[in-house]
């Protein structure tokens, strides 16, 4: 009679399972990032950001700190920061001046004198291309007269049109109330200012304006939600220049004293491009601790990643527990879009991947996705004391068992056409000698396979 081969298969499945399973920490979206600590914070601003801090960045994705866009997610006292510069207007007469990056905004607030006062910040580097600039305004306070909020585009890093004869731009000018706005938009040539198309409102506050420009061709928009946009003006001019500077400032401009204070948040260029010095040249991405048993061991990591180029490039991996790194891989990654780092490390019990990415200050690598694989080692001690092993020394001994009682019955019966009283004693002296058997050799095995333990 054939044997049956299902134990056997049985036994080697068991070998086969009884290893190793795997798992995956894996970070790929924006809260996931947002959850770990993105650094380092210098100039009043990251060296690492998000979405949630630059709506230039693509959600679910990390890069270095730019002028792409600021959602002035950290605060800065005077709002001097590596993205912003402070400006001064020619007027006169100002008294107290505030400008401050608090509570997720920034804040201009201004007083007039006799002949009003204009102060603001400017992008510390140009754009340049067919560029779409937003930002959105929110007033806070508005007495006094004429208060005004412009956003300007300017070839030349002054603050208002008529500064210098050369000034080329655009300029969109809100005039204030607490509760709405009516625009304005001007171009700026050779340091005049003429009018486009009339005035638009009173609109709602807050309120959202938009600048683009498409070759020589240039439309002002504004919007109540920052995403459903209403055109406002539209003109061709080939006399503006390219790069500009992007300004913001407030204006009380009454011939009595009074106060201007504006919130302006979500600052997004979303296209055009920021000149060399607008990225920032170093940052790193560390996550939140990660619980891990004392089996786990990390034997991949996998990222995905775009726009990596000798400018700006993921300098570098990292596994650490505490502040102790134990495990790093320093390669520059220049191309391609997606890189494995092989390890082999066993973990402990609270530990933190990161990254870190590097360029000159003109460029980014954009991190999508990173994905940490574990070999989950099952719980041993010692061989003979193991899960595997017990299970091992059962086969071990049901086999041993079935063979000497098989033996046994086997003979007998090829003497006794029939079990009797006789055989049937036999065959329970054969199963006490198994069991004594098996029972043996199970203190011999744990013996031996726990040696060195």
């Amino acid at each position: 009679m054939r044997m049956k081969t299902w134990p056997l298969c049985l036994l080697l499945l068991l070998l086969l399972t009884a290893g190793t399973a795997r798992a995956d920490v894996t970070f790929t979206s924006t809260a996931d990032f947002d959850a770990g600590t993105k650094a380092p914070t210098t100039g009043g601003n990251l060296g690492i950001e998000t979405n949630t801090d630059n709506l230039g960045i693509a959600g679910g994705s990390l890069e270095l700190g730019s002028l792409k866009g600021d959602s002035f997610t950290t605060a800065d006292a005077d709002a001097d920061t590596a993205k912003w510069d402070l400006v001064s207007g020619l007027s006169t007469g100002c008294g107290v001046v505030s400008r401050t990056i608090a509570a997720g905004v920034m804040s201009i607030s201004v007083q007039s004198g006799a002949v009003g006062c204009r102060r603001g910040v400017r992008t510390a580097v140009t754009v340049s291309g067919d560029w779409d600039i937003r930002i959105k305004i929110d007033t806070v306070l508005a007495t006094g007269g004429t208060n005004l909020l412009e956003l300007s585009v300017l070839n030349e890093a002054l603050v208002y049109c008529t500064d210098g004869p050369s000034v080329d731009g655009l300029l969109y000018q809100a005039t204030l109330t607490l509760v709405t706005h009516a625009l304005d938009a001007f171009t700026c040539v050779n340091g005049g200012f003429p009018a486009v198309g009339s005035q638009t409102g009173p609109l709602t506050d807050p309120r959202w304006l938009r600048l683009t420009r498409a070759t020589n061709t240039f439309t002002w928009y504004h919007s109540s939600d920052g995403s459903a946009w209403t055109q406002d003006e539209q003109t061709t001019n080939a006399n503006i220049a390219n790069p500009v500077y992007i300004i913001l400032t407030v204006f009380s401009a009454s011939l009595v004293d009074g106060t201007t204070s504006v919130m302006l948040d979500d600052h997004h260029l979303a296209t055009g491009s920021v000149s060399a010095g607008g990225y920032r040249t170093i940052g790193d991405w560390t996550s939140l601790s990660q619980v891990s048993a004392e089996t786990e061991t990390v034997v991949n990591v996998n990222l995905a990643y775009s726009g990596s180029t000798a400018n700006g490039y993921i300098d570098f991996v990292a596994i650490y527990d505490g502040a102790t790194q134990i495990a790093f891989d320093g390669t520059n990654v220049i191309g391609g879009t997606s890189i494995d780092y092989t390890f082999s490390i066993d973990l402990p019990a609270l530990w933190t991947f990161r990254i870190g990415l590097a360029g000159d200050g003109s460029a980014t690598p954009n991190i999508q996705s990173i994905a940490i694989t574990l070999t989950i080692q099952e719980p041993t001690g010692c061989f003979g004391e193991s899960v595997f092993g017990s299970i091992l020394f059962a086969l071990f001994a049901i086999i041993a068992g079935v063979a000497i009682f098989s033996a046994v019955y086997f003979g007998v019966m090829s003497e006794e056409a029939r079990l009797d009283v006789q055989v049937t004693g036999v065959l329970i002296i054969a199963i006490v000698i198994t069991v004594t058997v098996v029972s043996g050799f199970l203190g011999a095995f744990q013996m031996g396979a726990t040696l060195g333990c």
